[in-house]
């Protein structure tokens, strides 16, 4: 199958948002399934023990779930500030050279142009950036498949 190289990222994109909307959905299923399964009041416990880490694991899950958004909103819109920032000083440079030069129009066009690249050109992010967003989605799918794991054992004795 060929196809260009930016709509193998798009789809990798489109995956991996399918596997968090999956997760995601897991993790509440994992919540309702221990809900389902805790011992009948006046036990000793309220949940057995596999159920106890299996809740766990999806509620970290889940909750890495947010921190990885979190994270990544504040991390983006500061990368956005600091390049508009850097656009803006590009004007500003462009706009003193064409007012030392006597040219007023030039200026104008400077800014206009500064802006136009700003919101144009490709621009990588930091590496970091990718690598702690990959981390956490590693993190949360471990926490969820692990959440799976422990929960299909506990639902295999009742079986």
């Amino acid at each position: 199958m060929e196809k260009p190289l930016q709509s193998y990222l798009s789809d990798f994109g489109e995956t991996a948002k399918q596997a968090q909307d999956i997760a995601r959905n897991l993790g509440l299923g994992a919540v309702a399934a221990v809900w389902i399964f805790k011992n009948p009041e006046g036990a000793k416990t309220l949940l057995p023990m596999p159920l106890v880490w299996a809740l766990l694991l999806a509620v970290l899950g889940l909750g890495l779930d947010l921190v990885q958004y979190i994270v990544k909103a504040i991390w983006l819109y500061m990368f956005y500030r600091i390049r508009e920032n850097q656009a803006d000083a590009l004007y500003k440079r462009e706009y003193e050279t064409a007012q030392a030069r006597g040219i007023d129009s030039t200026a104008a066009a400077a800014q206009a142009t500064a802006k136009r690249e700003l919101q144009t050109k490709d621009v990588h992010a930091p590496p970091l950036l990718e690598k702690v967003t990959w981390g956490f989605f590693i993190l949360k799918m471990l926490l969820m498949l692990t959440a799976y794991v422990v929960l299909a054992r506990f639902l295999q004795t009742k079986l």
